[in-house]
């Protein structure tokens, strides 16, 4: 940390944190390989997953503990940030291999690929949601509540400093 910076922190009263440190669950700085960290998030979607027994659960049990429990585990997270495409994968694959039944360490076969379980089941599918999918459906959100001018003091706060009186689109 440069003089001037330690001269700053010193007068605002501030204290230098490590770049691990989180707020509110999500970290407060993004290193250059940003999927290193979200590694505790999809350890804890590995660990949830893990501590269920996928022999004695049926299918149906199966896809609605991946779609209301497993998937609801990173939703703070993909829609407060874009998530890298590698960490999507490793939660998307996480739940692949619960839903077929697999153990870790051992591979497994799936018959049917991840993408058409993933459709709506009237195309076919099971209904579950993609994690890539999922995270810019809930990013496109924030831009939208940008867009119609919701009354929340973040998009105030963000119309009156970016905008300054012209319209988001």
């Amino acid at each position: 940390m440069g003089q001037s910076a330690v001269n700053l922190c010193q007068l605002l009263n501030l204290k230098k944190v490590s770049p691990t440190t989180k707020h509110l669950g999500l970290p407060l700085e993004l290193n250059r390989a940003k999927s290193s960290s979200f590694q505790e998030l999809i350890e804890k979607i590995q660990n949830r997953v893990a501590g269920w027994k996928t022999k004695l659960l049926s299918q149906a049990v199966t896809t609605t503990l991946i779609s209301n429990v497993a998937a609801s585990i990173p939703s703070y997270t993909m829609s407060s940030l874009l998530l890298p495409k590698t960490t999507c994968n490793k939660i998307n694959s996480s739940l692949r291999g619960f839903w077929w039944g697999s153990s870790p360490g051992k591979n497994h076969m799936c018959l049917k690929s991840w993408k058409s379980i993933c459709q709506l089941k009237s195309y076919g599918g099971l209904g579950l949601r993609g994690s890539l999918d999922t995270n810019h459906v809930l990013i496109l959100k924030l831009g939208w509540s940008l867009t119609v001018g919701e009354d929340k003091a973040w998009v105030t706060l963000l119309k009156k400093k970016y905008l300054k009186g012209v319209p988001f689109m």
